[in-house]
């Protein structure tokens, strides 16, 4: 399912953000009229979250995961080699470029979450650090798996 399309400046190809059961898919681009399904553009294999266009079309930018957190890459239109923009601990999603096309802002964060226990002595934390999922308690109630 299609999620985001973002046109060219020319408005003769697009770019789609789509997801399946899975998750997010790789970045799709595609021409306007439909004449075909399109390629696959941006890192690969990756989970693309965002894309944007550079002012001039010479361009493809992607919030996209390849492994290690969304970053930004870029690809020359229309059939460049993907090149990482950014890195590190941060992850970073969202493209808006400035009008001259000399630059972009982008929103940079970690991903964070915390885990709670609620019971008879009240609540308390259990964890702050990093993104606890699926928490289950073992069949006697001692342990708490996440």
């Amino acid at each position: 399912m299609v999620h985001r399309a973002h046109h060219s400046a020319d408005r003769k190809w697009v770019l789609l953000i789509e997801m399946d059961m899975g998750g997010w898919t790789p970045c799709r681009l595609i021409p306007f009229d439909g004449s075909t399904l399109g390629k696959q553009v941006g890192p690969s294999p990756a989970q693309c979250k965002n894309a944007a266009w550079s002012p001039d079309g010479k361009w493809m930018y992607f919030s996209a995961d390849t492994g290690k957190g969304f970053h930004i890459w870029r690809q020359r239109f229309p059939d460049g080699v993907p090149e990482q923009v950014t890195s590190g601990a941060t992850e970073e999603e969202g493209i808006a470029f400035a009008p001259d096309g000399r630059s972009f802002v982008t929103s940079v964060g970690t991903s964070q979450s915390t885990l709670w226990v609620h019971d008879a002595r009240g609540e308390r934390q259990i964890t702050s650090q990093g993104f606890p999922a699926l928490p289950s308690f073992s069949a006697d109630g001692k342990k708490l798996y996440y």
